[in-house]
């Protein structure tokens, strides 16, 4: 099992969690949405370079957050927060997986 120390929010605040619960996992290509089923930290890996956003459109724009092909980032969703994600240069796949928390 894989344990992460430090998720961090979109605040910047610390969230302690352990392991991936990959059976609640989601998946979808990057242009797509992803709706989150309930609330927590979730951990968001893309195949290529892209954007996503849970606050409006996804791309090089404030409210978007950027992916390296390949490195997750830890973020905070409430329930039925939606994510949006856009490919930078190619089309990939987004993967959105919950983190179980202490």
């Amino acid at each position: 099992m894989q344990k992460i120390l430090t998720a961090v929010s979109r605040t910047g605040e610390a969230v302690p969690a352990v392991g991936l619960d990959f059976m609640n996992g989601q998946h979808s290509a990057l242009g797509g949405t992803v709706i989150i089923p309930r609330p927590g930290v979730y951990q968001i890996v893309s195949t290529q370079p892209a954007y996503i956003s849970a606050t409006g459109p996804a791309g090089a724009a404030p409210g978007s957050t950027y992916l390296a092909p390949g490195l997750p980032q830890h973020l905070i969703f409430g329930l039925n927060d939606t994510i949006r994600s856009a490919a930078v240069d190619a089309d990939g796949e987004l993967f959105v997986v919950p983190l179980k928390t202490e």
